[in-house]
């Protein structure tokens, strides 16, 4: 960091090169050998310090690359054609899973367009890293985001708990679009699909389901529960019953007896 300057409310710190540092294309990121020259002055928005915006300005080199040929340098702190740090990135996308995104916006003093393209990338960048584990139980379910019949259809992982993906509309051509995205490899091991949508299951395209289905039938109409009889017997009577037949003979044989008699 060269020198720190203040531009009305914002703190703007300039970075320069350190000596002969050696630069990384920000294609492949492997390190340059030579230069070929420097782009303007750019700006990347921080983390704020204190209650004042943070800004790092710094002129980005253009490298030779052997792979990739005359590309601008891989800066450590931002990730390529990123206008905010990767520190200011993470927060966002940290504090987006609990409030919405104006409101997220709002407190990082960010255009909520930009805050809709940190949280889309950090999104992105997930699941390209996620670790895939055999998929055997899904559900699949709609829901409504919108007035006017707007649904979104939402997919998940019945055995982990955990949302799968998410398409626009309930139509056929939503559940075609997910067992595309899913794959044949993957959907081989997919056993019990979960869902209402019977009809978008059924009436799919030959991509539209997973390899096996069998796995896609309908489950058996289950039947309705007994109601209790509005009037009960009475109590008495009901423990006379469960106490059996026997004990009420043997009291009442005697008198029989005992009124036949002469």
């Amino acid at each position: 960091m060269a020198r720190v300057r203040e531009d009305g409310d914002v703190i703007v710190a300039e970075i320069e090169r350190i000596g002969r540092r050696r630069l990384r294309c920000s294609g492949c990121g492997d390190v340059a050998q030579q230069t070929a020259g420097q782009r303007p002055r750019r700006r990347w928005r921080d983390l704020r310090l204190r209650d004042r915006p943070l800004v790092l300005a710094y002129a980005p080199y253009r490298v030779r690359c052997r792979r990739c040929g005359v590309r601008v340098e891989q800066v450590p702190w931002a990730a390529r054609w990123a206008r905010v740090t990767t520190a200011l990135a993470r927060a966002v996308a940290l504090l987006a899973r609990r409030l919405s995104w104006a409101e997220v916006a709002t407190h990082f003093g960010l255009d909520w367009k930009t805050a809709v393209a940190i949280v889309r990338e950090a999104v992105a960048t997930g699941l390209e890293l996620r670790r895939w584990r055999p998929l055997h139980v899904i559900g699949i379910d709609e829901v409504s985001r919108a007035k006017g019949q707007t649904y979104l259809t939402l997919v998940y992982d019945l055995a982990r708990h955990g949302l799968l993906w998410a398409g626009e509309g309930r139509t056929r051509d939503t559940i075609e679009a997910f067992f595309r995205w899913l794959g044949r490899h993957r959907g081989r091991a997919v056993r019990v699909v979960c869902c209402d949508m019977w009809d978008p299951l059924r009436r799919g395209g030959p991509d539209a389901p997973p390899p096996r289905r069998d796995c896609l039938r309908p489950l058996p109409h289950r039947p309705a529960p007994q109601r209790r009889p509005r009037h009960r017997a009475p109590r008495s009577l009901a423990r006379h019953e469960r106490s059996g037949a026997s004990h009420l003979q043997a009291h009442a044989l005697p008198v029989a007896e005992e009124s036949v008699e002469p």
